[in-house]
């Protein structure tokens, strides 16, 4: 994460709770600091060094539908275009319509 504060209370659930949740994770950084790159640029969610240095977690050994990856996030590079389509509001005008699956 890269917040200010890393776990806030929302009258729900307290920050121990949550913090504990969160720290029963694997891999889970709480005071991390964002290195997306490309900020400005055309893709502004590229991972960067410090999203780059952290181990993804083998997400099929909860289920089979998900795929191990060597990265973190929904993007691998600058060639990555599988979110294209399915995603709405990351640049302009890309909401005209409902994003469809399939």
């Amino acid at each position: 994460m890269s917040c200010p504060t890393a776990f806030v209370d929302d009258g729900n659930i307290t920050v121990a709770q949550i913090q504990t949740l969160f720290n029963a994770g694997t891999n889970n950084t709480a005071n991390g600091t964002s290195s997306l790159a490309n900020v400005a640029a055309a893709f502004p969610f590229l991972n960067g060094a410090n999203e780059s240095g952290v181990t993804p977690f083998a997400v099929s050994g909860v289920n089979s539908f998900f795929e191990n990856v060597n990265y973190i996030g929904a993007v691998r590079d600058a060639n990555d275009t599988r979110f294209q389509g399915w995603t709405c509001g990351l640049y302009a005008n890309d909401c005209a319509t409902a994003p469809t699956i399939g």
